[in-house]
């Protein structure tokens, strides 16, 4: 009577932690398997671009430079992060690359800032190709 009837109980709750578990492991793998189908995608991307010549070294001296803020004579760049991380990955070799990277360029830099540009180019030419 009363030992099986606990004994049944206590298989049930067994039960539905096992459940629970496959479920848990379940949801685990399907997000697994969405964030390998996510990385597939972008590493197929990233081979249509600049960035496929980059290893993480030099993209990372890169990424130093620009934290720095300042050009080797220690004039400013005023980057944002975002315009950082697309000048790593599109590695720009023309000043029209760069005026597009770098969000209303005419308005934050004067005509005597055009040392930018030659800066981001000298870096992208240094440490990405």
């Amino acid at each position: 009577g009363k030992k099986k009837k606990k004994k049944k109980k206590k298989n049930e709750k067994i039960e539905a932690i096992e459940k629970e578990i496959q479920s848990a492991e379940d949801a685990m793998n399907s997000k697994l398997e969405v964030a390998d189908e996510i990385m597939d995608k972008a590493l197929r991307y990233l081979e249509s671009t600049p960035a496929k010549t980059q290893n993480v070294e030099s993209a990372a001296e890169c990424l130093r430079f620009l934290n720095r803020g300042k050009d080797s004579k220690g004039r400013d760049l005023r980057l944002t992060p975002e315009e950082r991380l697309m000048i790593i990955n599109h590695a720009p070799e023309a000043p029209v690359v760069i005026h597009s990277i770098i969000e209303k360029f005419e308005s934050r830099y004067s005509d005597s800032e055009d040392y930018v540009i030659e800066d981001i180019m000298n870096s992208s030419k240094k440490y990405l190709r």
